[in-house]
């Protein structure tokens, strides 16, 4: 890689060794970003649709209707019969998802995925205006 130029009051001039060094290490290890720990119901709605999770449909009408993808209906029949009416309720009224809730990670798990798989749609979720 070759070293960089900056730009000092308009004249193109080298980094001096220390920026170069901190020029590399930044390339080499970039800052870790944090994962977001909260979103709202409409970024993590269509960020489950983005990434594939549900369809983009079941997205739209979780979000319209309030209606389960069959991802979460698969979820929650799976529970013990006394924690499928809780289960269903939480559902129906979450206005923000977390990270650190059992039903994210159970999703994940039906779906085949895993913890970076979750991080990548909570950061995704995010950005999602």
């Amino acid at each position: 890689m070759s070293r960089p130029n900056k730009l000092v009051n308009g004249n193109v001039v080298p980094l001096t060794d220390a920026e170069w060094a901190e020029y590399q290490d930044r390339i080499e290890n970039p800052p870790s970003v944090p994962v977001p720990q909260i979103v709202t119901r409409r970024q993590i709605l269509t960020a489950l649709g983005a990434l594939g999770w549900i369809t983009e449909g079941e997205a739209e009408a979780a979000l319209t209707t309030g209606q389960r993808p069959a991802v979460v209906d698969l979820v929650i029949g799976s529970m013990p019969q006394e924690h499928r009416f809780g289960a269903r309720m939480k559902w129906a009224g979450f206005l923000n998802a977390y990270r650190s809730d059992a039903m994210v990670a159970a999703l994940a798990a039906a779906t085949e995925r895993d913890d970076a798989d979750i991080d990548a749609l909570f950061t995704l979720a995010d950005t999602i205006d």
